[in-house]
């Protein structure tokens, strides 16, 4: 994707400044969600074996053992609003590892994040500066070959 199909995907953007257009392209407003079943490795690798051990528990504690054999089978989407919700309550209860998890299973991205494109307001700015320069030329040249069309030959000829 290029940075003028970017642009040209923010709603009004003929009639935005450039820090408005970066603004949107900047916000977070891009879900990611990993739809892959992890294990218990997975859990372990990436949150840490404090991690893997606190949830174990707190699945145990409160009757979740399908996960724990799901965690060691096939494996648990950790993007699953459910699993989400308890890998957030678990951090915001101070367990380690679990912010890491939930943002691995699910997370918002902006725009440019997700296009790879790396950009300045100044960038944006020339990019669309260019771009309604073509479309004044693509106007007026329309308008040119639609003269051109209508003239019969008498009088000036059309100008471009």
């Amino acid at each position: 994707m290029s940075l003028l199909v970017l642009i040209e995907s923010v709603p009004g953007w003929n009639d935005k400044t450039p820090e408005e257009i970066y603004d949107f392209l900047a916000a977070p407003t891009v879900e990611i969600s990993d739809p892959a079943f992890w294990t218990w490795a997975g859990i372990e690798k990436f949150g840490g074996a404090d991690c893997a051990q606190e949830l174990c528990a707190f699945l145990k504690a409160n009757g979740k053992e399908h996960m724990i054999y799901q965690l060691g089978g096939k494996g648990l989407v950790i993007s699953d609003n459910d699993v989400q919700q308890m890998l957030y309550y678990l951090h915001s209860i101070g367990k380690p590892g679990m912010l890491t998890l939930a943002l691995m299973g699910k997370r918002t991205i902006s725009a440019l994040e997700a296009s790879g494109i790396s950009t300045s307001i100044e960038e944006i700015s020339l990019v669309q500066r260019k771009r309604m320069l073509e479309y004044d030329a693509t106007n007026r040249l329309q308008a040119y070959r639609e003269a051109l069309s209508s003239w019969n030959g008498s009088g000036e000829e059309p100008v471009l």
